[in-house]
């Protein structure tokens, strides 16, 4: 009976050593597999962050383009008419009338209440090296080349606007397009040099058109004066096929 007793004694020592063992191990798992959790959390966090900064960039990068290019591209046309009145001999009469073609000028995109008074500047500048200075100034010639302005989008998406994107918009003389986009957290204390765009323009030149409006003839039947009225047109075209999009994803912390 002794004997008996020893040996079930030594198989219940041999069992709890081996249940502390198993439950050692199990800890050990368990600590691991935690540890590898909260790293993998970590990652996944950054992992999401870095999604809604390109999400924040992606989305008002193909939002200018849609309103710059679009799918077919877009044109801008300017078309401006000078009336003059000529007696017989060629010499003026009174000061020429300078004005907007009805309707014109036109740009069919969304964008077209900002670009309008840059191109309808810039078409002005160009003109007046065909029309007289004075006679331009009446139509109102405000604005000149290069044209700059700082533009901020929102999607309306709340996860997509955690990160404020802005873009330098600008123009120069022959109507080409650039926007540097930038993008920064709530605090300004993170950039990313995200996106740069730029678009080629093709430009059709000032091109003019003339038709005798008018003529008045004297008592004999000879003809006493002519009204000429001249139509100059300029169109300006940016195509998806001119248009570039370089992306840089190196974010930068402020004052780094």
């Amino acid at each position: 009976m002794r004997r008996v007793g020893k040996k079930i004694g030594g198989r219940s020592g041999a069992t709890m050593l081996f249940a502390i063992l198993v439950f050692m191990l199990c800890a050990l798992t368990g600590a691991a597999a935690l540890t590898a959790a909260a790293a993998n959390s970590g990652r996944y966090t950054h992992v999401k962050e870095e999604q809604q900064e390109y999400l924040s960039m992606s989305s008002a990068v193909n939002l200018m383009r849609e309103e710059l290019v679009g799918k077919t591209g877009k044109t801008f046309t300017a078309q401006v008419t000078k009336t003059e009145t000529k007696d017989a001999s060629g010499n003026l009469q009174g000061d020429p009338d300078v004005s907007w073609v009805t309707g014109s000028p036109k740009y069919d995109g969304g964008f077209s209440g900002q670009l309008l008074d840059v191109f309808k500047g810039f078409y002005l500048n160009k003109l007046s090296g065909v029309i007289p200075a004075s006679e331009i100034s009446k139509l109102g010639a405000t604005m000149s080349p290069p044209y700059e302005q700082d533009l901020t989008f929102t999607t309306g998406d709340e996860v997509i606007d955690k990160y404020k994107v802005t873009a330098k918009f600008a123009v120069d003389k022959d109507f080409n397009i650039t926007v540097n986009f930038s993008l920064t957290d709530g605090t300004n204390e993170i950039k990313a040099y995200g996106t740069d765009m730029t678009i080629r323009a093709n430009v059709d030149g000032i091109n003019s058109s003339s038709r005798i409006t008018k003529k008045t003839y004297d008592t004999n039947g000879a003809v006493e004066s002519t009204t000429t009225e001249t139509t100059y047109t300029m169109k300006v075209t940016w195509l998806e096929e001119n248009t570039t999009i370089s992306e840089k994803d190196t974010l930068k912390t402020e004052g780094a």
